[in-house]
């Protein structure tokens, strides 16, 4: 039986195609096939010892050529056609033409779907693409010496769909740290070879651009740990060896073209305007593909390379999480915010904070977008409520998480359309048709706990309390030029503010431990004040000849970047005290009032490296801030106790 296959044009949607071989084989003995293929994409089957002629089809042929050109295949007198083009030419070749028809599933399906007379729903889905290579092509890429590898495949043929290349220059450079002992091949054809040049920042990282044909790729691809690609020709050739797969998609369903290999990742983001299937981005900054951060591909990666499933959960698209309120209280979410990114990996999440801790969640890896709620100018008052409401309504999201209960929140979710509401039982809960018993004032956990008592109600449980905080890199430089010009090397940050007279440990006592810390320790000291702390920056500037080092009302992320420079922190319950504790950095808290919903419990640090220091007072009950004993629990902290403390840990970080 003789049988023609006329297939497409472009390399990877050709990969796709070559399930059919497999199904034709399956299906007819003593079989004889020849293919039609675009000259582009003729070196996909030069290896194919399936394929008896191969007649390349070239589209600069006039009407007349292509006319000639299926005329002349007719001569060969096939059995039958498979036309994988549908195109009206085939019918000068045969009459016995079968077609592939249109169906809302894979490619691979939807061109297998051309033998449906011959096969059913199943078992037109097993013939997967299988691309072939031979003994020589092998030696090939064996005589790179390459031993462990992982793929990369940078850019995509449109760059509408290519992941940006910067992007991929901070993932190489995290995967070079998390496994040196990796070579990673970058992928790619002779045009992108100069491109891919970039990228290569390390002797472990080899360009393999234009030095493989299709089988040979194909081989190189088959022989990888994992392959990390944006929706390309290596992606379809990855699915055609079943090699673990991270698929980077913007613009093009994923449905259509996305990874078969069976440990796969499927990375993309459901912005209200994706897959809009369209050649240029309409905001002209491919959003859908910007949003998805190289610490979040890593995180993929590390699960597949470590054998982890991956969830493919996409019941919810588009989900809005909130929480308005301090610094503290929005570190303490991320944990919550990277469990929701874990659980649907795919869905587009944004972040409703206030405008005033926005700048710490700008670079989180988990999140796609945050909108600063500013109250004191764009969404104040009803006018300004109203403009917020019409930007959360035209972002049409399906889900709603609000981890701290806000009258605003509530009817904001609520009047925004978004038709799971998440939330507590306080403050307008009513209009959260999720909802959970608000009694945090218990304070019989830490909050970041508390938060994952909502997300069970999604089916979201606790697996980590680590919070994520990235550093800016301009806030970095500014960082580190400040310490060289200042000749600081090692240096302790100390914060004598906080946001309640209840939480102040005495001025006088910061600087009597400071002074201790510095001489005895050939320690430089630098005091962190907020834009609320006045008062400490006047009582500090008054006394003379103190020798430290003083930063008031920083910007946001160079306080970030500065206590991650620190050596270690000492802090009253304050927001910054939470920074450092994100960062991991050696820290003593100093806490003061043990009312349930406030004592460190609940609000304390949650790091290996964090120490709280509380001296129970014998309070029967504690009263916060309208303390009627003069917040005796902080005045019994003792400078020398404090000090005793920080040596401790001193010598144990040595």
């Amino acid at each position: 039986m003789k049988i023609l296959i006329i297939t497409l044009s472009n390399i990877g949607d050709v990969v796709l195609t070559t399930g059919i071989l497999e199904a034709v084989r399956s299906k007819f003995t003593n079989v004889v096939v020849d293919i039609v293929v675009d000259e582009k994409a003729q070196s996909v089957f030069s290896c194919d010892s399936r394929i008896n002629n191969t007649y390349l089809y070239k589209k600069s042929l006039s009407l007349l050529g292509k006319f000639r050109f299926f005329i002349d295949l007719r001569k060969n007198k096939y059995d039958l056609v498979i036309d994988l083009k549908n195109i009206f030419a085939s019918l000068l070749v045969s009459f016995n033409t079968l077609k592939s028809k249109k169906v809302k599933d894979h490619t691979y399906f939807k061109h297998n779907t051309a033998l449906r007379k011959f096969f059913n729903e199943d078992n037109l889905r097993f013939f997967k693409p299988k691309i072939l290579w031979d003994e020589k092509e092998k030696d090939y890429i064996n005589s790179f010496g390459l031993n462990s590898y992982l793929v990369i495949s940078a850019i995509a043929k449109s760059s509408t769909k290519s992941w940006p290349l910067e992007y991929f220059k901070d993932l190489i450079a995290l995967l070079l740290k998390a496994h040196p002992d990796l070579d990673i091949v970058l992928t790619g054809s002779d045009e992108e070879r100069s491109a891919l040049e970039e990228l290569v920042i390390d002797s472990k990282v080899k360009n393999f651009g234009a030095k493989t044909t299709i089988p040979q790729l194909a081989c190189l691809i088959a022989g990888a740990e994992i392959v990390i690609t944006n929706d390309s020709a290596s992606l379809h050739l990855a699915s055609s060896s079943n090699t673990p797969t991270v698929a980077i998609f913007g613009p093009t369903s994923a449905v259509k073209y996305g990874p078969l290999a069976v440990r796969s990742a499927l990375i993309r983001r459901a912005y209200p305007c994706s897959p809009c299937e369209k050649a240029q981005c309409i905001f002209s900054d491919k959003r859908c593909l910007r949003s998805i951060k190289p610490y979040y591909i890593l995180s993929v990666i590390e699960k597949i390379l470590e054998g982890e499933e991956i969830d493919k959960n996409n019941e919810y698209d588009r989900i809005l999480l909130s929480r308005t309120d301090r610094i503290g209280d929005l570190l303490l979410t991320t944990p919550a915010i990277e469990a929701v990114r874990n659980r649907f990996p795919n869905a587009y999440i944004c972040f409703l904070s206030s405008s005033k801790t926005e700048p710490l969640l700008e670079d989180n890896p988990y999140l796609d977008e945050v909108i600063g709620l500013d109250k004191d100018k764009k969404h104040r008052g009803i006018l300004g409520f109203l403009r917020l409401i019409r930007e959360i309504r035209k972002r049409d999201f399906d889900l709603a998480i609000h981890f701290h209960p806000t009258n605003r929140n509530h009817l904001l979710s609520f009047l925004g359309g978004i038709p799971k509401r998440v939330g507590y039982e306080y403050k307008m809960g009513l209009l959260n048709n999720i909802r959970v018993k608000h009694n945090k004032q218990r304070g019989e956990k830490s909050e970041a706990e508390y938060n994952f008592d909502l997300l069970k109600k999604i089916d979201i449980n606790k697996v980590s309390l680590e919070q994520s905080l990235t550093l800016d890199k301009s806030s970095l430089e500014w960082v580190n030029n400040e310490l060289q010009n200042k000749n600081i090397t090692r240096f302790i940050v100390i914060h004598p503010g906080a946001s309640c007279k209840s939480k102040l440990w005495d001025l006088e006592n910061f600087i009597e431990l400071s002074k201790k810390i510095k001489f005895e320790n050939n320690l430089d000291i630098a005091f962190i004040l907020g834009p609320d702390d006045k008062e400490l920056k006047d009582r500090l500037h008054s006394i003379p000849d103190l020798g430290f080092y003083f930063y008031h009302d920083i910007d946001l992320k160079r306080l970030v970047a500065l206590i991650s420079k620190s050596s270690f922190m000492i802090s009253n319950d304050s927001g910054p005290m939470h920074i450092a504790d994100s960062l991991d950095k050696p820290l003593i808290a100093i806490f003061g009032r043990n009312q349930a919903g406030l004592s460190y419990k609940r609000w304390g640090p949650l790091g290996k490296n964090a120490k709280v220091i509380y001296e129970d007072s014998g309070c029967k009950e504690c009263f916060a801030h309208d303390c009627r004993k003069g917040f005796i629990c902080l005045k019994n902290i003792t400078v020398d106790r404090v000090y005793n403390q920080f040596l401790k840990m001193l010598n144990a970080i040595k």
